[in-house]
């Protein structure tokens, strides 16, 4: 999934009046913290550039990737105190997050740590 694709499907959600620029933001926030609290813990590296753009990859594959539209509006959301809509969409992006990460724990070699053990952390 692409930037713009997670972009248009929060529109059909939730039509707002930020910029497309603000949610590149957003997503690439998103995508660093999964990076650095998924990823990373693995043997698995993965690169993300150092901004975004519409035509920019996301990390998370289907059915996870749900979760960026989400995370859109929910920042929508909270920026305009609507906190009961902000609670439900970000816990239905945290829910597809976690469920991201139990794949990937899953499917993933975990990092050695320094005794030579391997090490998953569990949230």
């Amino acid at each position: 999934m692409t930037v713009q694709d997670a972009i248009d499907n929060a529109k059909i959600m939730c039509d707002d009046q930020f910029d497309d620029s603000d949610k590149w933001v957003w997503l690439h926030n998103l995508d660093l913290q999964i990076k650095q609290s998924v990823i990373d813990t693995h043997d698995t590296p993965i690169d993300i550039p150092d901004s975004y753009s519409s035509d920019s990859t996301l990390i998370m594959p289907p059915p996870y990737n749900e979760a960026y539209s989400w995370f859109i509006q929910a920042q929508s959301c909270l920026i305009n105190s609507e906190v009961d809509e902000y609670n439900n969409a970000m816990s239905m992006c945290q829910s597809l997050v976690s469920e991201f990460r139990n794949y990937w724990n899953s499917t993933h070699l975990p990092k050695a740590t320094a005794d030579g053990t391997n090490k998953i952390i569990l949230w």
